[in-house]
Order: structure tokens, then sequence, then C-alpha cells
């Protein structure tokens, strides 16, 4: 019998994000961050259980997290933190006629993910409540999750238990943040909200954005949070948010302004940034120029690049 547990999760705990959002949610079985998350969260334990040569530690100094070497500078640290990686990009069946194109992010750009989650995660939060069309957003830092587990006396059967892995596996949850609304569309369909929506109006409409994240401006984003205008103006403020999450989209893609990596749950939240923008500003033009009120002349719903309008 499945018991059903609430699992609590270290909201300091950034690298966590490595678990759930900095890789596509399609990835081959064989392949997962669980090594690096391990590796990364347990370094100085690693290097301390000897004094020779550590493969594994050169390689996370040399290759992954260049903060973890001492031997440089820390500027040294940081350039080499801030190199332009290539993602590796591999392809799934989408359907029966054609393929869906992924990125997988190199680890060191995947760090850099997590750290920037650390430092602006309620900068993210508080720029992702703003519309009102969208039913699939970021609305806080996840504390908690829920584990279905065998019973106890089913799951330990021989003397040996895996505490490592089944600790592991109370790091995960579906996400680094708790998301308002929908988390899987075909719950929309299901839900009373929209049964309501096909009794009021008699006209629907399903489209979405085609090659949305091929298509997405890098700088867009700074644009999205501030106007255009203004961040022209103060493009060379490189500690303001959107120029951060700008310039790190850029380097972890070849430094590409135009396109974002996709697959992973870090791009979905980069693309709802600029999507959340465009919503108020549909919002307020249909409301300015035709006088058209939502929810009440019409309705708008928004699952990432998805929208439905009645």
């Amino acid at each position: 019998m499945a018991i059903k547990k609430n699992i609590k999760l270290d909201k300091k705990d950034y690298l966590r994000a490595l678990l759930c959002d900095t890789q596509p949610g399609d990835c081959p079985i064989i392949f997962s961050n669980d090594g690096l998350y391990i590796n990364l969260t347990e370094h100085d334990r690693v290097c301390n259980d000897s004094l020779s040569f550590n493969p594994v530690s050169s390689f996370l100094k040399k290759i992954v997290n260049p903060n973890l070497d001492t031997s440089i500078s820390v500027e040294k640290q940081a350039q080499a933190k801030k190199k332009q990686s290539s993602p590796f990009g591999y392809c799934i069946v989408k359907d029966a006629f054609s393929q869906r194109h992924l990125s997988l992010i190199h680890p060191r750009s995947q760090i850099n993910y997590s750290e920037f989650y650390k430092n602006y995660s309620s900068v993210i939060t508080l720029n992702t409540l703003k519309s009102n069309f969208s039913i699939r957003y970021p609305r806080k830092v996840a504390n908690s999750f829920f584990l279905y587990e065998n019973n106890a006396s089913e799951k330990y059967k021989g003397e040996d238990i895996e505490t490592t892995k089944d600790e592991l596996m109370r790091k995960y949850s579906s996400s680094y943040f708790t998301y308002g609304g929908f988390n899987r569309i075909y719950k929309l369909f299901q839900s009373k909200m929209f049964i309501n929506f096909e009794k009021r109006f008699s006209v629907m409409w399903m489209l979405d954005v085609s090659h949305c994240f091929d298509s997405i401006y890098t700088h867009s984003v700074s644009w999205a949070l501030k106007n255009k205008s203004y961040i022209k103006k103060h493009v060379t403020h490189s500690n303001q948010f959107g120029q951060e999450l700008d310039t790190l989209m850029q380097r972890s893609n070849n430094n590409e302004t135009n396109g974002i990596p996709i697959g992973s749950e870090f791009s979905r939240v980069f693309a709802e940034l600029i999507f959340q923008r465009i919503d108020c500003n549909i919002e307020s033009c249909l409301l300015s120029e035709h006088g058209w009120a939502n929810n009440k002349d019409y309705a708008i719903l928004r699952y990432v690049d998805d929208f439905i309008v009645f």
C-alpha cells in the first residue's frame, strides 16, 4: 500500500535546481544530474578523503565550478565562470511525423543557473505574478512536496539500506518553484473554470507561438522587466536583474542572442518573464482601445506559449 508523505525541502539548497530545473525533462533514462549534485554538495568531504590526485575534484575545479579552484585568483574564477559554453543538442520523438530538438546545458552553466535562482528567486516570483492570463507561473520557492512510497515493510527487505539514494530522492521535487495555476495543461480541460468558459462564450480559439524558444531575443527579457528606452540608457549597469539574466542565457548558448536553449524549466521561466509583459500589454490594449474587459467580454488563458481565447 502506498503511503503519502509530505517531504520538507531545504529552501537554502539552491543546487537542488540541478535535479529539476536546469536539464531537460526528456533526458535518456541512463542520464541524470544526480552525480553532479552529489559531487558538488560533498566536494569538501570527498577532497579530504585522500591526499592523492582526485580526478573528480580536478574536473570540478577546472571545468565545472571554477569557484572551487583556490589556486587561482577570485578575478580569474569569475572570468572562468562567465566563459561561454555550448549546449549538447539532441532529438526526441514529438509525434509520428516530427522530432523535437532539445538542449542539454554545460554543467558550468547549469550551476550558474542555480546560483541565479539563489540570488534572484524572489525577484523572479515578483515578476511572474503580474499576468491575468497565465495559468502556469512560478509562485514561490518550493518548501515541500508529496512523495508516494511503498509500505516500509515491503520497501526494506534487505539488511543494507542505500541511505544516500534515499536521501537524494528526498531532494527531488517536480520543480524548484511552487507553481500557480496548472502544472499540466490537460488539468485545465478538466477544470470547472474551463467548463464555465465554454458555457459562457460561444467561440474558442487555440493557438501557439511558432518556434517560440528558437525565436526569443535574449535582450527582450530586460525590455519586458523595464521599458526598452530605459534599458538602452542604462545598458552598462550589469547588476540589473534583467541584464544578468540576459547575459547568463547568452553565455550558456554560445553567446547567441537569438533563441534560447529548449527543454529546461529554467528556459520556461525565462520565457514566462517575457510573456507576462506581453499579457499585460494585450489586456491593457484591449481595454483602452476597444473597451473590452478581461473575464467579461473575453477570456484569455496562456500555458507557457499556448493560448486559449474565448
